[in-house]
């Protein structure tokens, strides 16, 4: 009889701090992992080819959507110097083409994530195929 006290006093306590371990680890929510999307872009399909831009250390979350777009910009241009057969050193000052008509942010690929006072963002951008393929042809023939 004593032993069956002494196993339910220690399960009891066992419970007591497992149950205080898991108030601590359990603070608050913990964060929701960020969309698959930011690690990896959609891939092309017959109509637009898909880009990720990214930011860190900006003010706000507007702000850091915008330079995220601008950076998703960067890349589009990037590509399009490259398939053109053009070095980098065609960009122009702060490395965008323009314009680049028709390159916009896809509906709910917008995601932040904050740290202390600043915000890292990620947009995914959709450029048109077609789109890109007139502005490599008039960098090839100017």
């Amino acid at each position: 009889m004593q032993n069956w006290r002494l196993l339910t006093a220690a399960l009891a306590i066992g419970a007591v701090i497992c149950g205080l371990a898991g108030c601590r680890s359990h603070s608050g929510l913990p964060p929701a992992p960020p969309p698959a999307w930011t690690l990896s872009p959609k891939p092309a399909d017959s109509v637009y080819c898909y880009f990720v831009g990214t930011s860190v250390n900006q003010s706000s979350p507007a702000a850091a959507r915008e330079a995220a777009f601008q950076d998703a910009l960067r890349q589009i241009s990037r590509q399009i110097v490259s398939e053109a057969g053009l070095g980098l050193a065609a960009l122009p000052p702060g490395g965008i083409l323009l314009p680049l008509e028709g390159a916009e942010i896809m509906p709910g690929c917008i995601y932040h994530e904050q740290s202390g006072n600043s915000f890292q963002g990620y947009v995914q951008v959709s450029f048109p195929i077609a789109g890109k393929r007139q502005v490599v042809e008039r960098l090839r023939n100017p």
